[in-house]
């Protein structure tokens, strides 16, 4: 019997110990550690990836609105400022028409030096008038601002205003 009892222990499958790995238990745990390290890397990566694309949006839009208020405030400036400009070239339009009217009351001729200077300051009145309509047209070759537009006719303005002074003094 003492046989019979050693031989059924020989062959009774051993249980392994849960207190105390084996080889393969490890590095399975080691392999599995590596796995999780390295994804929680990738994880990581990713997150910083989606943040910075995210700042960089975020930073776009930002930018976006940005221009969209310049675009708006440049409208809205520019609408004064030809307001004001066709304003001005009204009054400027109505002296020279008493201009003519009181020429033509005292007897002036077409052709007089008097009479001329004044046809030609309606003309340039009335050129400036076109270049203001023009300006104002929504165009993007006219999008350049009021200041290249003004410069182009400041000239212009500045003999309509001393014209006007010297024809009515």
């Amino acid at each position: 019997m003492d046989n019979k009892q050693t031989n059924e222990q020989d062959t009774k499958p051993t249980t392994p110990n849960p207190t105390v790995p084996n080889d393969a238990d490890a590095k399975r745990e080691l392999r599995e550690a590596k796995a999780l390290e390295k994804e929680t890397k990738q994880l990581e990566k990713e997150h910083r990836a989606t943040e910075k694309r995210e700042a960089t949006e975020a930073k776009e839009e930002l930018a976006r609105e940005e221009h969209q208020k310049e675009v708006l405030l440049a409208a809205a400036r520019r609408e004064a400022q030809s307001n004001a400009l066709e304003q001005q070239l009204q009054t400027w339009s109505t002296q020279l028409d008493a201009l003519v009217a009181s020429a033509i009351e005292s007897g002036a001729q077409a052709h007089d030096p008097y009479r001329v200077r004044i046809d030609k300051m309606r003309d340039t009145v009335q050129a400036i008038f076109a270049k203001l309509n023009t300006f104002t047209t929504p165009s993007p070759a006219m999008d350049d601002g009021w200041s290249p537009f003004y410069a182009s006719i400041s000239n212009d303005l500045q003999e309509i205003e001393w014209g006007l002074a010297d024809l009515s003094s």
